[in-house]
């Protein structure tokens, strides 16, 4: 029998090189995975060796592929047909969706892209056939040292590029003016792509019809999200607020259309199966009800997995479902363990690329952690007091898998959990489900089994908000934590669930400890200075001992999207803080402070101060004759004068920060007219300096390098953006006085640490974070 941990393994490797494969990786591997499995008809000790050494070819064959149809960083315009493969999404007033693209300028073959239509006309439904007019861009996105990694998350999804709708060319056309795409559905092994991508679309457009139909039952009201969610694994109705209560409550997997969920399914479909069979006039001998009725149960299951989209989680489950019920109809015996390997290793040969998602590790770390929690568990333990133990060996064996993918861990999910798992699973999910199968009939009973449904989510939700106020306590965010510290308390957590005559249990709990211990903090006299990569904009988090300062709060506009969510909230929790002690805004223009409002939000009362032409309530000015001191670390204000008009640009808030170490300056967006009037200021010269107005020609001028005389200069800059900056003149006037420069655009966030005795400290998330689907880091970058 093969050695499926060996193999699983060896699928996955690809994902372990700290860089794209070096080109030839994979002939090489494959062919010596044929040597070696040619050798095993005489050496039969190398049969393992030569099958690993095959499927890790061929999954670097597959990482080569996708890395190699990625769209450039060159962005062009360009006519494409193509097919709407994914459900269509309003974010604010932008519609995204899947397209699986057609021939265009990447050649014959096609392409899965991301497509954003803004204010656009019309819905397009899954499944049609679109000519476009598309800005095509580069999947690569921007690089933080925590929180959303979209380079990877383009990788995990197969997506190709992203591309711009342009309104004055959208055009539907026959389904038959599309040609067939050439590309299997996911970039995994399985051979060409005649029969897997029209299975899929055909799921897709099944998810598209029921979800308008659910939309037409339940217009408006307030659980309908939840309904949707639960029926097709659709999370786009749900709105901010539900969102975060699944999240604060740990509830979030009850709509993941987890195992538990396709398992109910296969259940209740087998014993309906059962029910016809056995009351069928004539029931063959070779079929009997007992294994006919669970072969019903696993195409059901099939069919809930394709309405679910094929995540990992439902592959994972009808993957094990599969392997239990044909062991079943085939009276052969198959261990627990044996099944979750072979399920593990399935779902890596369809996706070689599903452990960039954290749907893999919680959906088979779950399992497992059940499967270990229930050693030596009395077999007869059924009902809640099952659930009540697999609630509580969950809250050990899950908690560093829950940090390191959301970097937030709550003891209050243990009774939220016990009471919302039978609610969805009893009530909810049926209700839902019933309703989507009786949506062909048409009449009442859909529309009563939706709205069923739909209040049944509604009372959900509103016990996940109440739950989410009253044990918001027992919540915490740990600061950053290293992977050392994640696997120990991964090792702590299985310990904890072994039984309790190995003694082992207190020494798991002691090595889970560490994830509620924040970082040492920095000794007094030190700064820390971490320049977020929003894109084109600014957010910078200031760090002393014991406060923090968040300088501009990124781009973004008001009511509709903002950096804040996906970039500095993720930054605060890593830095161990709650919320910052002062937010600053340089000036009103929407890449430095759009994401205002959404930081009012999140942290109600904190005080703000900045420049903006309409300041908003409770705001104070920032000019000259502010100066404060934390930490040993002194803060002022150089410009603007409270006696300035709003210049704008020139308006900005420009900071000096004096530490023992040396001093830093962050002057917002000045010009050569602001920066004159720092000239009558001292020279004493900076240590590192945050380039003004992006590196726009208009700063930088040479009196004012002159005058600041940086040792490092930091761009806070998008790749590829529309004002070409930072400028080639402005590059050049740095590099003459031999500054060590840096941008976001080419090194992703940076973060400079200056300690107390003067050493300077600078590095690069792209250099950090590295995977193989990363887009390289540039060579300056620290």
């Amino acid at each position: 029998m093969p050695n499926l941990p060996l193999l699983a393994l060896a699928l996955a490797s690809p994902l372990l090189l700290p860089g794209a494969p070096a080109p030839g990786t994979a002939d090489t591997l494959i062919m010596l995975g044929l040597l070696c499995t040619g050798a095993s008809l005489r050496w039969r000790a190398l049969r393992s060796g030569g099958l690993c050494l095959l499927l890790a070819g061929f999954a670097c064959l597959s990482l080569e592929r996708a890395l190699a149809q990625r769209i450039g960083d060159e962005e062009s315009v360009t006519p494409v047909t193509g097919i709407v493969s994914g459900l269509p999404e309003w974010r604010g007033p932008s519609l995204r969706f899947g397209f699986r693209a057609g021939p265009g300028p990447w050649g014959d073959g096609d392409r899965h892209l991301e497509l954003r239509w803004f204010e656009a006309k019309q819905a397009p439904a899954t499944g049609e056939c679109w000519r476009f007019e598309l800005d095509l861009s580069s999947v690569r996105g921007s690089v933080n040292f925590h929180g959303h990694d979209p380079e990877r998350h383009a990788l995990a999804k197969g997506l190709n590029g992203i591309a711009r709708v342009r309104n004055d060319v959208a055009k539907r056309l026959p389904l038959g003016g599309c040609s067939r795409p050439a590309q299997p559905a996911w970039p995994g092994l399985v051979p060409g792509g005649t029969v897997v991508q029209p299975v899929a679309l055909a799921f897709q457009r099944l998810r598209y019809a029921v979800r308008e139909g659910l939309d037409r039952e339940l217009a408006g009201l307030p659980g309908a999200g939840l309904v949707r969610a639960l029926a097709i694994g659709d999370r786009s109705g749900l709105d901010d607020r539900v969102r975060d209560d699944l999240q604060a409550t740990g509830t979030g997997h009850l709509l993941a259309i987890s195992g538990l969920h396709v398992g109910l399914v296969a259940f209740f479909a087998a014993g309906l199966a059962r029910a016809v069979l056995m009351l069928a006039p004539y029931r063959g001998r070779a079929w009997p009800a007992r294994r006919t009725a669970p072969l019903a149960g696993l195409v059901a299951a099939f069919l809930y997995a394709g309405l679910a989209g094929f995540e990992t989680s439902p592959r994972r489950a009808l993957v094990m479902l599969a392997v239990c019920i044909l062991a079943l109809v085939l009276h052969r015996s198959v261990g627990a363990w044996r099944g979750w390997w072979l399920a593990l290793f399935v779902v890596l040969l369809l996706d070689p690329f599903a452990p960039l998602s954290p749907g893999f590790w919680l959906s088979f770390g779950a399992v497992a952690v059940l499967f270990l929690g229930f050693l030596g568990v009395q077999p007869a333990r059924r009902g809640f007091p099952a659930l009540l133990h697999a609630q509580t060996v969950l809250l050990p064996g899950m908690l560093a898998l829950g940090v390191a993918w959301f970097s937030r861990a709550n003891i209050g999910a243990w009774p939220v959990n016990l009471l919302a798992i039978p609610w969805v699973s009893s009530v909810t999910l049926p209700l839902a489900l019933l309703s989507v199968v009786t949506l062909p009939l048409g009449g009442p009973v859909p529309a009563v089994l939706a709205h069923m449904a739909e209040r049944s989510a509604a009372g959900l939700a509103a016990f996940l908000a109440r739950a989410h106020d009253l044990l918001a306590p027992l919540a915490w965010a740990p600061a950053a934590v290293g992977k050392t510290t994640l696997v120990v308390a991964a090792i702590g957590g299985l310990l904890c669930l072994l039984p309790s005559a190995l003694r082992l249990r207190p020494l798991g709990a002691c090595l889970l400890l560490p994830l509620m211990f924040s970082p040492p903090a920095m000794p007094p006299g030190a700064v820390r200075l971490d320049v977020l990569d929003v894109g084109q904009g600014q957010a910078t988090w200031i760090t002393t001992a014991s406060h923090s300062l968040l300088l501009d709060p990124g781009p973004g506009l008001p009511g509709a999207w903002s950096r804040v969510e996906g970039v500095v909230l993720p930054a605060t929790r890593a830095l161990g803080r709650n919320r910052p002690d002062l937010v600053l805004v340089s000036h009103g223009d929407l890449d430095h402070a759009g994401g205002l409002a959404d930081v009012l939000e999140t942290w109600p009362g904190v005080p703000v101060t900045g420049n903006w032409r309409n300041p908003p309530p409770g705001a104070s000015p920032c000019h000259d004759h502010r100066a404060w001191r934390w930490d040993d670390v002194a803060f002022r204000v150089l410009h603007p004068s409270p006696w300035l008009p709003y210049l704008g640009n020139d308006s900005s808030c420009v900071l000096q920060i004096a530490a023992p170490g040396g001093q830093l300056l962050l002057p917002g967006d000045i010009g050569h007219r602001a920066e004159a009037r720092l000239l009558d200021a001292d020279p004493v010269g900076h240590r590192l300096i945050l380039a003004p107005h992006h590196g726009s020609r208009s700063s930088s001028s040479v009196p004012f390098l002159d005058w600041a005389a940086p040792e490092v200069a930091l761009f806070s800059v998008g790749h590829d953006n529309r004002f070409g900056l930072p400028h080639d003149e402005v590059i050049g006037r740095y590099h003459t006085r031999d500054i060590t420069m840096g941008s976001t655009a080419a090194c992703g966030a940076l973060r400079a640490l200056l300690w107390p005795d003067g050493r300077l400290e600078v590095a690069s998330a792209r250099r950090e974070r590295r995977g193989p689907w990363r887009f390289p880091a540039a060579q300056n970058c620290p």
